[in-house]
């Protein structure tokens, strides 16, 4: 793994396939043919053609291995209330919340 300067500087030195490995990662309806457009220079923009789904990348793709893992840790220091919400029942927040 790298360091985090050595990583820091992979996305400097060659940012191309830097941020092309990073978003592979990650679910794409359409993956991005353009990585880094900068014709606009100072006003960069990145997968600017590619095509995904937020939520589904923070939530929907984690529930089938992870949903009993903590996906949000709430911590109030001012009300005194910790609570662990967990990929499965922020799936059903979510859901629920988008019903209305």
């Amino acid at each position: 793994m790298d360091t985090y300067l050595e990583f820091h500087n992979r996305s400097i030195n060659d940012r191309e396939k830097f941020w092309s490995e990073l978003s592979s990662k990650i679910y794409w309806k359409e993956k991005p043919k353009t990585i880094c457009d900068t014709s606009n220079s100072p006003f960069t923009k990145w997968l600017i053609d590619g095509k995904t789904n937020l939520a589904f990348n923070c939530i929907d793709r984690h529930l089938t291995n992870r949903s009993d893992q903590v996906a949000i840790k709430y911590i109030s220091t001012e009300a005194d209330i910790q609570k662990d919400i967990t990929y499965g029942q922020l799936n059903i927040e979510v859901n629920t919340f988008a019903i209305f």
